[in-house]
């Protein structure tokens, strides 16, 4: 009797597992993925090590394809305000070695440290 107890548990245990793991996952994916991210084009950002607030930090970005616009959200972790979007229209440019080059001045809508 002990043990079809424990089986009965055991069992709505998994279940609830999967199911809550199947949940995170979706929500996961949903809330962080991007839906105008393209894997082929991979870019590199350039960041100054330290952002500092109300000057103008240089942001340089390299592509395979020419770059035309650049969208940065900023989310302030535990806080549950809307994230804040700038975006940016860009002039690619090719450089020697063949990638196109961009740069923004970026103003952080916070203080970073």
């Amino acid at each position: 009797m002990a043990e079809r107890g424990f089986l009965l548990r055991w069992v709505a245990f998994c279940l609830l597992s999967t199911l809550s793991l199947s949940v995170s996952r979706l929500i996961y994916q949903a809330s962080f993925v991007d839906e105008t991210y393209d894997p082929d084009n991979a870019v590199t950002i350039t960041i100054p090590r330290m952002l500092l607030p109300d000057v103008p930090n240089r942001l340089q970005l390299r592509s395979v394809h020419p770059l035309s616009g650049l969208r940065i959200d900023s989310y302030v972790y535990g806080r549950r305000v809307s994230p804040m979007k700038q975006s940016y229209r860009l002039t690619s440019k090719r450089s020697a070695d063949g990638l196109y080059t961009a740069e923004v001045d970026f103003r952080p809508p916070f203080v970073t440290e």
